[in-house]
């Protein structure tokens, strides 16, 4: 089972990172108002807690922290480090090493 999950666990961080992309589209996953020029506005629907406050948080001027894209792209590092580590250390690594690995990215 350990080999299994080992095989299993980089196409686990890419089902997370394009899974990600799914809180863009259904504006879910955002952190902190920002000036960044990445920032993404949300609609006031999809708020929460204070950022609900329009006259504090226009919708037309504020942009939120895209949470999701950071996710999405510390995943795909994370694939490319176990892949890395599961082919340069091979010899070394027991069964299940890759998927706790994955567990500890």
């Amino acid at each position: 089972m350990a080999r299994y999950l080992d095989i299993a666990a980089p196409a686990l961080l890419i089902g997370q990172a394009i899974g990600r992309w799914g809180n863009f589209v259904n504006q879910e996953l955002y952190g902190p108002p920002t000036n960044l020029p990445w920032g993404i506005s949300i609609d006031a629907a999809h708020r929460y807690g204070a950022f609900t406050d329009l006259a504090q948080y226009p919708v037309e001027r504020t942009r939120f922290q895209p949470d999701f894209l950071y996710e999405s792209f510390l995943n795909v590092i994370g694939f490319i480090v176990l892949v890395i580590v599961a082919r340069r250390l091979q010899h070394r690594l027991k069964d299940g090493d890759v998927f706790l690995l994955y567990l500890i990215w």
